[in-house]
This record gives structure tokens, sequence and C-alpha cells, in this order.
């Protein structure tokens, strides 16, 4: 009978160890062109999707003409997946309808976790929009002009294998948004599902809930208020939202439409969502003067366009005023037929030119641009002129009692974010009662650490960002923020003990440090 043999005694050096990282930066260092790129896949093609496993003992020579036919396959797959417009993922969206809360919340660490249900089914929609996203970074391109180039497609390929993951559409796609770039993340559905069970329809007994959400972004939230129709069929679930992103605008009405279908198949008429383009900072975001309603939950995860930098492209859109008394939103992409004939893109639509709208000549007496991203330059304008009249939006438009959340995160572009944030609600009236966390990717490139460095692989906890979970409490009788203007020195001086003091919430950093346990 043959001894076994131990697995304590194998002789560890037979083992095959990672692609060493020296080799990959030597051969990334090497790109040898576009047309050796479709050399090497003619060849290799019929290996790929390629199991990082295969690759740990190959010589340099196989990795260099791998990693270059790696470029051609990742090209060809994006196109594929990008330009199939007819398959929608039901099969995700049925999990997520599912979902449980303690599969998202982790009680004891007051983690949102990272469960994904629901974000296959708006990359249905979304993908193609995601495409023209602009990140901010080294790189001033969007994702679809980057992964059109093949060399730059080449270091996504060679960070892909340093991440040690395999060479497969998804990997390589994920790896394209932390090459030369700052990734658009999408809010995932699930961690709104909990918020908005916990902090909406838990805390209120009337038939009707009434959401609102001064950013959308890319649909998770939307998907979530779809959840709470779904699954408590006895309530009316009002859903409003904001974004000043057309793309965004016309992606939401095109997943609502299938919502609705789907919906109504199962017999699901108590879900009423609606969006406005426009900010989120203006007049127009009173919503509670526009529906007279005082909302349940007010929340979302803003748009990072502090710094003068943002981590979209915002398609420019513009609010037109005409002759006639009516208003109507455009974009820098409709185009518009002038009186002389003439056609011209929203951008060249200027004040004063009479154009055709609903069979007749129109003027445009007023254009006032609704890109947030276009406003503000700095981080200083972004927390005096977008982060405050935000929160106060938000604080007029709540309910007594009801719950406002807001997850930011400080970025090198905004380094005080986070407490900017909390300073301009505590401003506006609002109490501090707890901080959830937001799970995010375990990866290089994710959120700063304290000295401005970025978070490692190796890091024992996951990287996650701060949710704020404040209320309005119902024994404040005046439903109107209070003046939080009364002092002309910009927040983001930095010298936050000083300014607390000076403002009456005597050392902000200190009280929240001891009574929550985190540190800004």
């Amino acid at each position: 009978m043959a001894k076994m043999k131990s697995l304590f005694t194998e002789d560890i050096s037979q083992i095959p160890q990672d692609i060493p990282k020296e080799l990959l930066n030597e051969i990334r260092a090497e790109y040898k062109g576009d047309e050796y790129c479709d050399e090497q896949y003619k060849k290799y093609s019929h290996l790929f999707p390629l199991k990082y496993s295969k690759l740990k003992e190959a010589s340099k020579e196989y990795l260099t003409d791998i990693l270059h036919a790696s470029v051609v396959f990742f090209y060809k797959e994006r196109l594929k997946l990008m330009n199939n417009k007819t398959y929608t993922d039901y099969r995700d969206l049925t999990r997520t309808l599912e979902v449980k809360s303690e599969s998202v919340f982790d009680i004891d660490s007051k983690y949102l976790k990272r469960n994904n249900n629901g974000l296959g089914f708006l990359n249905s929609f979304i993908k193609e929009a995601l495409l023209k996203v602009t990140f901010a970074g080294k790189s001033k391109k969007t994702l679809k002009e980057l992964t059109d180039n093949y060399k730059h497609n080449f270091k996504i390929a060679c960070k892909t294998l340093a991440f040690k993951t395999d060479l497969s559409l998804n990997h390589m796609f994920s790896t394209s948004k932390l090459v030369d770039t700052q990734t658009v993340s999408n809010f995932r559905p699930t961690s709104a599902i909990y918020i908005f069970l916990e902090y909406a329809l838990k805390q209120s007994d009337e038939k009707d809930i009434y959401i609102l959400v001064p950013s959308e972004g890319w649909l998770g939230r939307l998907l979530a208020s779809f959840y709470l129709a779904w699954n408590y069929r006895d309530r009316n679930i009002h859903y409003h939202t904001i974004d000043p992103n057309p793309e965004v605008n016309r992606v939401f009405h095109e997943v609502v439409s299938v919502l609705n279908k789907y919906g109504n198949f199962f017999k699901v008429d108590n879900w009423f969502p609606l969006i406005h383009q426009h900010g989120s900072e203006t007049e127009e975001a009173r919503f509670r003067d526009t529906y007279n309603v005082q909302y349940d939950l007010i929340g979302t995860s803003p748009p990072y366009i502090l710094g003068g930098k943002s981590t979209e492209l915002y398609t420019r859109g513009w609010k037109i005023s005409l002759n006639t008394g009516e208003t109507i939103t455009i974009s820098e992409n409709d185009t518009f037929e002038l009186d002389t004939g003439k056609t011209v893109k929203g951008s060249e639509l200027l004040f004063g030119a009479f154009f055709k709208h609903n069979n007749s000549i129109v003027q445009v007496i007023s254009k006032e641009d609704t890109g947030q991203a276009n406003k503000y330059k700095n981080t200083v304008q972004g927390a005096d002129v977008f982060v405050r009249p935000t929160i106060n939006n938000a604080y007029y438009n709540l309910k007594a009692g009801g719950y406002f959340w807001w997850n930011v995160a400080d970025t090198r572009q905004a380094p005080t974010l986070e407490i900017d944030s909390v300073w301009s609600a505590f401003n506006a009236g609002f109490v501090l009662e707890d901080i959830l966390f937001y799970e995010l990717s375990r990866v290089p490139g994710g959120a700063l650490q304290k000295d401005g460095s970025r978070k490692s692989i190796r890091d024992i906890k996951p990287n996650h960002e701060p949710v704020f979970i404040f209320r309005k409490h119902s024994g404040i009788e005046n439903s109107v923020p209070r003046d939080w203007d009364t002092s002309k020195e910009p927040l983001t001086t930095g010298d936050w003990e000083a300014l607390s003091k000076d403002r009456g919430i005597p050392n902000l950093l200190t009280y929240i440090s001891e009574k929550f346990g985190y540190d800004f």
C-alpha cells in the first residue's frame, strides 16, 4: 500500500508562486503596439477568459504575448456587452426583491455590507450611460475613450494580474476603473433598502410614505423604493428625486417604465416615482412647497463635484424660459430648428433665439445652467454654495421627527467634506443620531487614510465611508432652518476647535468622537 503523502511535509518550493509584480511592471513598460495585440489575439483567442492560476509559471515572453492578446479580448467583449441592448437581468431583480435586511446590515459593526443584488439589473440599462462618465484623477477622458485605446487596455491587463485576478471581462472591467482614474460608483440598492426600511417605513404608521433623494445618481435608490412597494403592498411609496444630469433622467424613465410593467403583471400599484432635473441646492428643490408634503426620509450620497473636479461627466443642461410662459429643460445634445431653418444643439440655443417648439415659433427669454459640476470651482464654494443649501433644503422639506441620511467621504480635492457636512447639518437644526458605515471593495485606491495616503488591500478593516444619520426632532417647532450664514468665515479653514467654540457648539470634533466613536 502506497504511503499517503503528508500535506505538512510537502516541499512548498514546488507550489507555483504568484506572478512577481516587478515582472509585470517590466512587461507593462514594453508595450509593442496595436498590431502586435491583434497578432497575439489571433494566436490565443481560444484561451480567454484565462485563469490567473494558469499563468503563475509562465515565462516573461509568454506572459507578454498573453497580455497583448488580452487587450483585444477585453475590447471585443466589452463592445459585445455594450451593444446588447435587449438583455435585462430579471433574475437579479427577483433576487433583489427577496433580500432580507440581515443580509445587508451587520448590527454589531454597523456596516452596510457589500451585497451587490440589484446592480446586475440596473447595469442592463446604465452600462451605456456609464461609459460616458468622466473620472477625476490622472485622466480627463471618459471610460469609453480610455477603453477604446489599446495601449491603455494593456495597462489594465497588467494591473489585473497584479491584483491576482483572472483575465476575464468582469475583472478587467473592474480594474479599468482603477487605472489612471477614480471611478464613479453606484450606491448599492441593498444598502438603500436597509436605510429606507429602518428610517422611513418602520418610523411611520401612515399609509403614504414620502421619500426624497436630493441626488439620484445611477438609480440604486430608485430600485430600493420599488422594493418597498413590492414587499409592502399596504403602503403607498412616493419616491421623489433630483438629478441635474440629463443622462440620468433619460435612464430613470427607462427603468421606471420596465419596473411599472413588471409590477403591473404582479399587481403592484402603490409605487409613485418622479424625477426633477435641476440642482438639489436650488429653491426649486423645496418640494414641501411644490407638493404640499413633508417627507418621512431624505438623503443621498451627493456627487463629488468639489475642488473644481467632477467624478462624472455631466452632460450640460439648461432650464429655458419661453415667451409663452412655459419652462423646459434641455441638454447639450438636444437639437432645435431655428426660425431661419438652421438646426442647432442645446449649447448653441442662445438667449433671444427663436425656434420651433410644439408646432409654433417661440423665443428664449432666459437660459439657466442646471449642471452642478459647472458651477462650483473650489472646495470652499462647494461647501458654502452646494453642501449647506442642499442640507438646508432637506431640513425644510422634512417632517418633524423625520430622518436625514448623508453618505460622504473626504477626498484629496475636498479633505474636510465630512465635517463640512456635519457642521452644516448642525447649523440647519439637525441632531446627529447615529453613524453607519458603507462598506466598499477591498481594493487599492479606495478611500483616504487620515494622513492622506491610500488604503492598502492588506488593511485589516474593510474600506468604508460614513453614513451620517440625522433627525429633525419633533420638539423643534420651527420648520425653517436656522440662519447658518451668521459667520462670514468659510467652513474649510481647518480650525474646527476654534470655529466650534465661536459658533456655540463646544468642541464638535470631541463631541462626535466621544459619543459615536468616530474620528474625522
